[in-house]
């Protein structure tokens, strides 16, 4: 192995040696990795750390044996590679409310979502409120959240407020006692039916 790379989060693995020289020896190392040589100095143990810099790395990794040296390549990238949450998806009831997301992302950047009227960024949370449904459909949403030059979206659904009783019509079966079917504008919009009894004409419930 002439050259390692790996991501904003870092790694770590094993190098392994051969030389017909005597020991091995680390004459140069940069301060973010971290090595070490077995006894039998025919293994090198490397860790790169997480990158903090926000910007590419690029060192190298010498070795001394004898008068002979070798160098080893690490570039490291400072910009996000997965976008995580927690949980993967959000369902707000009909009434309304807020729920809390996790974000899990390597990268050290901001983060920013679009929906902004329902999503709202702290730290690596973000929170999402909705109000009740007035709606007699489900209502969705696909909120992008970005970090770096890394985006992924969370789907946020709310169910509908639809009254079961009355399939969101706001009316029964049954004839408007006020005006006897009639269909008075005071009493049933016109109507003739009675209001429904379990959301009281709005056709929606909670």
């Amino acid at each position: 192995m002439d050259s390692i790379y790996t991501t904003i989060s870092g790694t770590e693995g094993n190098v392994m040696i051969e030389t017909d020289g005597g020991n091995v020896e680390v004459i140069h190392v940069p301060q973010w990795i971290k090595t070490n040589i077995n006894e039998n100095h025919d293994t090198l143990h490397y860790m790169v750390e997480l990158n903090t810099d926000r910007r590419f790395r690029e060192d190298s990794i010498v070795l001394k044996s004898s008068d002979i040296t070798c160098r080893i390549s690490v570039s490291q990238s400072f910009k996000a590679t997965f976008i995580k949450f927690t949980p993967e998806e959000v369902a707000i009831p009909a009434r309304g409310g807020t729920e809390e997301v996790v974000v899990d992302v390597d990268g050290e950047g901001a983060l920013t979502v679009d929906h902004s009227d329902i999503a709202r960024v702290v730290g690596r949370k973000i929170f999402i409120t909705l109000t009740k449904n007035q709606e007699l459909k489900d209502r969705t949403f696909d909120i992008n959240v970005a970090c770096d030059e890394l985006s992924a979206s969370l789907k946020v659904t709310q169910k509908n407020s639809k009254c079961q009783a009355c399939n969101g019509t706001g009316y029964s079966n049954r004839v408007c006692p006020v005006c006897n079917g009639v269909g008075f504008h005071v009493c049933c919009n016109y109507r003739g039916k009675a209001y429904c009894d379990v959301c009281g004409g709005s056709g929606t419930t909670e």
